[in-house]
């Protein structure tokens, strides 16, 4: 034990005694993030904070170790500008993780630089945007990829050398807690169990050795079923606890209501529907990984004669879509994190390998280089993109507000009828750009509460309708024009209609 954390501290010590990695770190975090921490907006779920911890619907969909967090930093109502901070942090927190991880269990066979161009892909790479646009939640996702790594990290070392039992015991409650913030990071944990039995391949540079990979991998998808049972088991007590259980998360799994050839298929058209989407740059950056991949994992096989690399390499590829596949369901990029790990190793491994030629090192660099700007770039982009739609949604907002409190009662409760503009973002993103307002509308099934709730996070106080009031609203739109046109508002006698 004492000699493995003496070798974690000369990694430690490899990366804080260079200077260019330090810098490179803080820089492309920077650029990643800065705007989006200085400039912040509310978009969809934001102003449910009230809802998912005060009312405990985090609890309700299963995310107990995000509710924990939010509590202990008291995040339940209104979100500070360091909370995108705290979240920047620990992605670059479980970038450095990785580095020293594969530092100390590879030595000198990677080369300071390929550390450098993991760490900033990793960091920079877009598809980040997805998830870390919920206020309500990008804290937790964070640490929950930054759990699913530490624990499979802590299984492999105890695997490899310490073969303490309580530190399987560990890497149980690690995976557990890490999954109660966000049930995606589950594919993390599939992603880090591919990569390290890929790791064992490399350095115990033994070809005969596929038993005990195997043995490796099964015990690892034991510990994760392992985890996720323990975690289903304390969402069960939670339920017996009092807290209800919720009907807006969706995590149905349909195996079993299809034939097998259907639900591969279904499978198979999800998977391409999503790695085909190559105008969203962070998915042509990730299936231009998986080609790259499949070269240097066919030429491994063919150095080390080693079957394994393949299969592996497959096990990783397919680990991205774990949730898909579990739930038969279209692939949901807020839930795909596991993507910037597989990118970054994919590039650590390219880098290694083309660094050996003074030319072809110098070349790599040149692109690495440019490709990260066009990732800090694009990131930013979105987080731009996504700051101008809530402008638009604070524009629609005020005029909205003047024109009722001109020329209405603004004692009544607001109907809000229609369907205001959805305002999706362009290049293939989900969410990003999403409006508030058409978000607000429709969540929930709840008459239109969140959209009333945004109003009043600028400072005013509209009351919410009864579903009487509500339904009287649905009859009366039938025959009113749309927002912002003459006859869009009408007052009744008890409140005030607005359709979209």
């Amino acid at each position: 034990m004492e000699q493995e954390k003496q070798k974690y501290k000369e990694a430690i010590k490899y990366f804080l005694n260079s200077k260019i990695f330090i810098i490179t770190i803080i820089l492309v975090t920077i650029l990643s993030y800065g705007f989006t921490i200085t400039n912040s907006s509310i978009g969809v779920d934001d102003t449910a904070f009230d809802r998912y911890y005060q009312g405990k619907e985090m609890l309700s969909i299963g995310r107990w170790g995000a509710y924990i967090v939010y509590q202990i930093l008291n995040i339940t109502e209104f979100t500070p500008f360091w909370a995108d901070l705290v979240a920047s942090i620990v992605i670059v927190t479980t970038a450095i993780a990785w580095c020293v991880f594969l530092k100390k269990n590879l030595k000198d066979k990677i080369p300071m630089g390929a550390y450098i161009v993991f760490a900033s892909m990793f960091i920079s790479y877009p598809l980040i945007n997805e998830i870390f646009i919920y206020q309500n939640c990008n804290i937790a996702v964070m640490l929950g990829s930054l759990l699913a790594s530490i624990g499979i990290m802590i299984f492999y070392e105890n695997y490899q050398v310490l073969h303490k039992k309580y530190l399987y015991l560990l890497t149980i409650i690690t995976l557990t807690v890490g999954m109660s913030m966000y049930e995606a990071s589950a594919q993390i944990m599939i992603l880090a169990i591919c990569i390290t039995a890929i790791l064992m391949i490399f350095e115990q540079e033994n070809k005969k050795q596929w038993k005990n990979i195997l043995k490796y991998f099964s015990l690892a998808l034991a510990i994760l079923v392992i985890s996720v049972i323990l975690n289903s088991v304390i969402v069960k007590i939670t339920y017996l606890l009092g807290v209800h259980v919720s009907e807006v998360a969706e995590k149905e799994i349909n195996w079993g209501n299809y034939s097998i050839i259907e639900s591969l298929q279904m499978i198979c058209y999800e998977i391409k529907s999503s790695v085909i989407n190559i105008t969203y740059f962070p998915v042509l950056i990730f299936g231009i990984s998986i080609i790259l991949g499949f070269f240097i994992s066919i030429i491994q096989y063919y150095k080390k004669r080693n079957i394994m690399i393949i299969i592996l390499y497959l096990g990783m590829i397919l680990s991205n879509f774990a949730i898909a596949i579990l739930q038969l369901k279209g692939v949901i990029y807020r839930a795909c994190t596991s993507w910037g790990l597989f990118v970054a190793i994919i590039a650590l491994i390219c880098y290694k390998y083309v660094s050996k030629y003074k030319v072809t090192k110098i070349m790599t660099t040149i692109f690495i280089f440019i490709l990260v700007l066009q990732q800090t770039k694009y990131l930013n982009q979105m987080f731009y993109n996504d700051y101008i739609r809530y402008q638009r949604d604070l524009n629609i907002a005020f005029n909205l507000i003047n024109e009722l409190e001109q020329s209405y009662n603004t004692n009544k409760p607001l109907v809000i009828m229609g369907t205001p503009k959805k305002s999706i973002g362009k290049d293939g993103s989900q969410v990003n750009s999403l409006s508030v307002l058409w978000w607000g509308k429709k969540a929930f099934n709840d008459n239109g509460a969140e959209f009333i709730k945004f109003l009043n996070s600028l400072g005013y106080n509209f009351k919410r309708p009864s579903d009487e009031q509500y339904e009287k609203g649905k009859v009366e739109a039938e025959t009113m024009s749309s927002y912002p046109q003459k006859g869009s508002i009408v007052e009744l006698q008890d409140c005030i209609v607005v359709n979209f």
